[in-house]
């Protein structure tokens, strides 16, 4: 290799060396250039306020699925924002919406539990309510959960007289009310039929006590004549 006049063996090397240094790094910056233009830069994190936004937007559309997709991302990213107990009904809502009435009905106590003197809370104890309701059997089967939809309504009112789910709750403990009568109604129907006459008194007669205003109490009182004639006349 011929040497450039002037320049030292020394001077030569070092030019040669920076000059491979500079096509080194022209060299992967074009590559990183090239590469960001090909592949798509991830996407920004959405904050706790859009995911709040695009989560009730979708609540909105009936999208229960995606929507409780952004609420559950405010739970694990957000936990200490503002929006963090929005999620947490919101997803009993979701629940509720999906008819999962026993998971809605845990999302709801745990949000009770957790955030006592919320303002929410008349809402979140007729929901819960209506949680029991929904799931009421007929009048044959047990009524376990019109009892308990009843002791979450009388609930509401004890607690939260003022609240704007009064009227409601008290419409729904009538329509419990009537259940309640209309199943024992159908117990004593079913003693008399079976010719147990004094169980069929019994029941017949704690209906017309304990729910006499109900539009069982008539039918009841009709049929407690029909089990005294038969007791009367010494028929066991």
């Amino acid at each position: 290799m011929k040497k450039v006049k002037g320049l030292k063996g020394g001077d030569v090397k070092r030019i040669a060396t920076f000059s491979f240094v500079l096509f080194f790094l022209l060299f992967f910056t074009g590559c990183a250039t090239i590469t960001s233009l090909i592949l798509p830069k991830p996407p920004r994190e959405k904050t706790a306020e859009e995911l709040a936004a695009g989560g009730m937007t979708y609540l909105r559309k009936g999208d229960y699925y995606k929507s409780a997709e952004a609420f559950q991302q405010i739970k694990d990213r957000y936990p200490f924002s503002q929006y963090s107990l929005l999620a947490a009904l919101k997803l009993a809502d979701i629940h509720y919406h999906r008819k999962e009435y026993e998971e809605a009905i845990s999302a709801y106590q745990e949000f009770e539990k957790l955030h006592p003197t919320n303002e929410a809370l008349p809402y979140v104890t007729y929901q819960i309510g209506m949680s029991y309701f929904r799931q009421m059997l007929g009048v044959d089967r047990d009524q376990a959960a019109t009892k308990n939809a009843l002791n979450e309504f009388h609930r509401l009112l004890n607690t939260y007289p003022d609240s704007p789910y009064v009227i409601e709750a008290k419409e729904k403990i009538r329509q419990c009310r009537e259940r309640l009568a209309e199943h024992e109604l159908y117990v004593g129907r079913f003693y008399l039929r079976t010719e147990q006459y004094q169980a069929a008194l019994n029941r017949l007669r704690r209906l017309v006590s304990d729910y006499p205003e109900t539009s069982a109490r008539e039918k009841a009182l009709a049929l407690i004549k029909q089990c005294e004639g038969k007791l009367g006349a010494g028929v066991s």
